[in-house]
């Protein structure tokens, strides 16, 4: 069993990995749809973030 210190420790990794995903991914995507805004001729379109979230979406899967 569990303390209530020990319940409490176990949402750390799950903070600190919103915080590290939250920060990592919100400047990768923007990097990205300017890389693909370029490439396009200046063109910008809302799909061109979907294939930066697929490895988000593989990661986040949990093996339980």
């Amino acid at each position: 069993m569990l303390t209530s210190q020990g319940v409490g420790l176990q949402f750390i990794a799950a903070c600190i990995g919103a915080i590290l995903g939250e920060l990592v991914a919100g400047k990768g995507s923007d990097w990205f749809m300017l890389y693909r805004t370029k490439r396009a001729g200046g063109n910008r379109e809302a799909e061109m973030r979907l294939p930066f979230a697929f490895p988000g979406y593989l990661l986040s899967v949990s093996p339980l």
